[in-house]
């Protein structure tokens, strides 16, 4: 059925995203629990291009036919550092993929990238390589902030990229922005905000620092060493993110993301509203909606040492490359999307919601709006996604 918005608009049962995972970094961040790899000695010339965009293109080969008559409406690289990859490997995958599913035509490909990495060679083969979005990863602008996230780049590298990435011709731009960090105060979180709106990105991606357990971070917490500000101040912080960008024009459709008109990431918004997707790569996770209303979740293996060796299989519950499989019946596929469709300012529709007791609470304390069609998190409903979730599926 067409999942109908006021923003964008998919058929769930037809539309897929194709999320392609390159694992290498130059080190690792200490906040990252992501599936990455950083090359012996951090010599980038040890990163296996070639190799492994042909390990890429096995798997494509064996699990698109799963996908067939989906019409591809997003290709999405990330990682990682996907703007380290060969951009003619790059080409090669995004050209194998648009083969693989000739019925659509992407509305958006993204590459996300490290600031360093946004210099003209490189983003002269990108949009070559076929890439329409770039998805850059600032995390701050101010510099001490930026020493304490472990990044490589100092705020005037983080706006240089975005110039650069607009001088090549780059229609479409995202910034990452991290808030909630220990030590900074609400005053330092609105300078890197303001710097960024003057940069006039399309896309704004701005994310509350999360401690996982096995990185650094996690590790520093549990020895009492704090890296997260308290509750109340991270809370005050997204209030100014969404009251500074929302009078700059952006649109803020979802927990962390921010959009000028026209512009809302469509690969993200294909997970967000239970569409098809389909990953690719170590750490890669997909969905595959299956006829009687459930679906097959599976995820990759983190290793890419295992992605690598591996041989890919059509059934990804008989293959070894793949960590782990969940088969959901409809009613945990529902469940999804209205934990999912909550994070959004789009909401949920109507039908979803099974027992309609809890709407009239949630709407009187101001934390979901109701209408015939749909139910949608006010601003301040965002700040509680989760907890909308748990009481609309008690």
């Amino acid at each position: 059925m067409a999942e109908k918005r006021t923003g964008l608009c998919y058929r769930l049962d037809v539309d897929l995203g194709v999320y392609i995972h390159f694992p290498w970094c130059r080190a690792r961040c200490p906040y990252c629990d992501f599936a990455i790899a950083v090359p012996r000695g951090h010599d980038l010339g040890r990163i296996p291009h070639a190799r492994y965009a042909d390990a890429v293109l096995a798997e494509l080969a064996a699990r698109a036919p799963l996908f067939a008559g989906r019409r591809l409406r997003s290709i999405y690289f990330g990682g990682g550092t996907p703007s380290l990859w060969d951009p003619a490997d790059i080409a090669r995958v995004i050209a194998a993929v648009r083969a693989r599913f000739p019925d659509g035509v992407p509305d958006e490909i993204t590459v996300e990238a490290n600031p360093l990495d946004c210099v003209p060679a490189v983003l002269d083969a990108l949009l070559a390589a076929g890439a329409t979005r770039l998805s850059i990863g600032a995390q701050s602008f101010e510099n001490r902030e930026l020493v304490f996230l472990g990044r490589d780049h100092d705020g005037d590298t983080a706006a240089a990229s975005v110039a650069a990435a607009r001088g090549a011709g780059f229609a479409s731009i995202s910034l990452d922005l991290i808030y909630g960090l220990s030590g900074r105060t609400l005053e330092d979180f609105g300078r890197s905000l303001d710097r960024a709106v003057a940069l006039a990105p399309e896309h704004l991606s701005v994310y509350q620092l999360t401690v996982e357990s096995r990185t650094p971070f996690g590790a520093a917490a549990r020895a009492g060493r704090a890296v997260a500000t308290d509750d109340d101040l991270a809370a005050a912080q997204f209030e100014l993110a969404h009251a500074r960008l929302g009078a700059a024009g952006y649109q803020h459709y979802e927990v962390s993301s921010y959009a000028r008109p026209g512009h809302r990431a469509r690969h993200n918004s294909l997970y967000w509203t239970g569409a098809d997707y389909l990953g690719l790569g170590n750490g890669a996770h997909s969905l595959l909606r299956l006829p009687d209303g459930g679906g097959l979740r599976w995820a990759a293996h983190r290793s890419v040492v295992r992605y690598l060796a591996g041989a890919p299989a059509a059934d990804p519950r008989a293959c070894g490359l793949v960590a782990e499989t969940t088969a959901q019946d409809a009613r945990a596929v529902r469940a999804d999307r209205v934990w999912l469709g909550l994070r959004t300012a789009d909401g949920i529709p109507r039908e979803l919601v099974g027992d309609p007791g809890p709407l009239a609470a949630l709407a009187a304390a101001g934390l979901i709006t109701v209408d015939e069609d749909r139910v949608r998190p006010t601003a301040r409903g965002l700040l509680f996604a989760d907890e909308l979730g748990a009481r609309l599926l008690e």
